[in-house]
């Protein structure tokens, strides 16, 4: 069964998940692990959800200034609240506990980095197993439709955590063959775009 973390577009909402945690084929690490998997979840959606509203009023405010406003700080609180509600759900409340003091950070790395839901891969709070890599659906906004983790290409493999297929590679030793013959890898061999 493949997962994949569908984040509401709707502020505050976050649709199910599939979870299977006995399943150690799973591409999402650890495997559907409750607490990773709330947030990972409430990660994304909140992500996608503060990019929306500060790109709404970034044009005619500064950082500070958004922090501040009432509508930012409403829709954090319903996020923490959401996620701690789910995170006792899951019998898992110190995952509740770390999404509330992350979001502060979350929300400044998206208005002030220019960071948008791949900051959820970048600082591990979702993570693919190791010969995958987050694939990442963007519409024509920019905003993120779907994460999900994909296997590398031509069988490569990649690190726990790679969140780019530039992170897949074939490594030394691999044999191949083309219309010149056989042949070998002498050193490994990475995906580039």
């Amino acid at each position: 069964m493949k997962k994949i973390f569908v984040p509401a577009l709707l502020l505050g909402l976050v649709l199910p998940v599939t979870v299977n945690a006995n399943t150690a084929s799973e591409p999402w690490k650890p495997y559907g692990d409750a607490y990773d998997m709330v947030v990972c979840t409430h990660c994304l959606s909140a992500a996608i959800a503060m990019q929306q509203l500060i790109t709404a009023y970034e044009h005619s405010s500064t950082c500070e200034q958004i922090e501040n406003y009432p509508d930012y700080i409403a829709m954090k609180e319903r996020f923490k609240q959401n996620a701690m509600t789910d995170a006792y759900a899951y019998d898992v409340p110190e995952a509740g506990v770390f999404l509330d003091t992350y979001l502060d950070q979350l929300g400044q790395a998206i208005c002030r980095e220019k960071k948008d839901a791949t900051i959820c891969f970048e600082h591990s709070l979702c993570a693919c197993t190791a010969g995958y890599y987050a694939y990442i659906v963007k519409s024509a906004t920019g905003l993120i439709d779907r994460a999900d983790c994909t296997p590398c290409p031509q069988g490569g493999i990649s690190k726990e955590n790679s969140y780019s297929i530039t992170d897949c590679y074939l490594p030394s030793g691999t044999m191949g063959s083309d219309d010149l013959g056989d042949f070998m890898y002498t050193k490994d061999c990475y995906y580039q775009e």
